[in-house]
């Protein structure tokens, strides 16, 4: 990892901890995880995580895109698929 590729994670990181994880999130195998830092959040392994209100990367539906028309402009800063 170079030293550009860090302070970007870095960033990213520093910005959900300061105003949270946005509710943009990703999931891959069941396990959900926060679309700009990476860090996991839950998951649906025993179907347990409770997802409203938050928009799922690369998904299309009314939900999503009621979750994405209430995004803060902080929540898509540096956060992917948004």
């Amino acid at each position: 990892m170079g030293r550009l590729e860090a302070f970007g994670k870095w960033l990213r990181s520093m910005l959900c901890i300061t105003f949270d994880h946005p509710p943009v999130i990703q999931a891959c195998f069941g396990y959900i995880t926060c679309a700009r830092c990476g860090e996991q959040l839950g998951d649906n392994l025993t179907g347990i995580y409770n997802g409203s209100g938050q928009m799922l990367v690369g998904h299309d539906c009314d939900e999503c895109d009621k979750a994405r028309a209430s995004l803060r402009p902080i929540d898509r800063l540096l956060t992917e698929g948004v």
